[in-house]
């Protein structure tokens, strides 16, 4: 009812008493019980800015249901970089349980790799390749169930290609996140445990004979570009097990070559800070970044440019010598 109509039809009636004789809006709840008007379906892939790509799987997701949201994580992701894929789509556990998130970044288009859809223990259902894109995600949240697409229930027209971010992955996403749709919609079920995982590495623990521990032992993880910080695989809370905390000094060694034989260790202290501002310009220091994991930077620089280092490279921290 248009704002016209309604006063034209109010006369002397106070308007809030007719608001109250409109038809009642039905806000669908998920599964956390918390109110979305709108369905969600989330993409990262590879496919850059530079082409139509990217729009052309919003078409294929609103073909479908043109009250769904469609919300674009990334599409820089480095060209075939599976495992910085797995990495990015971590952030997505912010999502409301019963969204969907297709990731595409998929060397293996049109051949026999599967392609799948699983929903994790916190409600959200990731479509695209069986190539382990969602490593990260399955481990941090579980999975509860999985299939493999049945392009017959999704696309008829489907047939082998190079573009199932638009054929098969986004309109899968659509049918799940529509009422009614369940994974058993777009198809056939299969054992999570089957899916192809990436390696997910945690650091490890160096402890004296007496228990104690001394020291932990992690990898850079990824860049954070464009700004040159690295992030690690080490947690807030086992920092705390080797007694680091923030205000103090951390003793780091990174070991930069690509495997143990050839790696030339890079020995720094460097101060534990909440922001890159409590450091001088062009000094490094230590933070927890926004991953939740201990990550190097330089203040208004780049880490990584200043030090020759790279995703890979391992790390070892302490707490200073007293």
């Amino acid at each position: 009812m248009s704002i016209r109509s309604l006063t034209a039809r109010a006369g002397s009636t106070p308007v809030f008493l007719l608001l109250l004789t409109l038809p009642a809006i039905s806000i669908p709840l998920c599964d956390d019980g918390v109110a979305h008007a709108r369905p969600i379906v989330a993409l990262l892939t590879d496919f850059g800015l530079e082409n139509e790509a990217v729009g052309i799987c919003h078409a294929a997701i609103l073909r479908h249901d043109s009250e769904i949201e469609v919300l674009d994580l990334c599409h820089n992701v480095t060209a075939y970089d599976v495992p910085l894929a797995a990495l990015m789509l971590r952030g997505s556990s912010l999502l409301p349980s019963g969204a969907a998130v297709v990731g595409v970044v998929d060397p293996g288009v049109g051949t026999a790799r599967r392609a799948i859809a699983v929903r994790t223990g916190a409600g959200i259902t990731y479509v695209g390749p069986d190539n382990g894109i969602f490593s990260w995600v399955l481990a941090d949240q579980g999975a509860t169930e999985a299939v493999e697409l049945d392009p017959s229930r999704i696309n008829p027209d489907w047939s082998p290609g190079t573009f199932d971010g638009r054929d098969l992955f986004s309109p899968a996403a659509a049918l799940i996140v529509k009422p009614g749709g369940t994974l058993a919609t777009v198809g056939r079920p299969i054992d999570p445990a089957s899916l192809q995982r990436l390696e997910t590495p945690r650091a490890r623990a160096f402890r004296e004979p007496d228990g104690r521990m001394v020291s932990l032992g992690g990898v850079v993880l990824r860049e954070d570009r464009p700004y040159g910080n690295l992030w690690t695989n080490i947690t807030r809370d086992e920092l705390a097990d080797v007694g680091i905390a923030l205000g103090g000094e951390i003793a780091v060694t990174f070991l930069a070559g690509a495997d143990a034989a050839d790696a030339q260790p890079l020995q720094l202290s460097v101060p534990f800070v909440v922001t890159f501002g409590q450091v001088a310009e062009g000094k490094p220091l230590a933070y927890i970044g926004s991953a939740g994991t201990l990550s190097f930077a330089i203040n208004l620089g780049s880490f990584r440019e200043t030090y020759g280092l790279a995703e890979g490279s391992q790390v070892e921290i302490r707490r200073p010598a007293r």
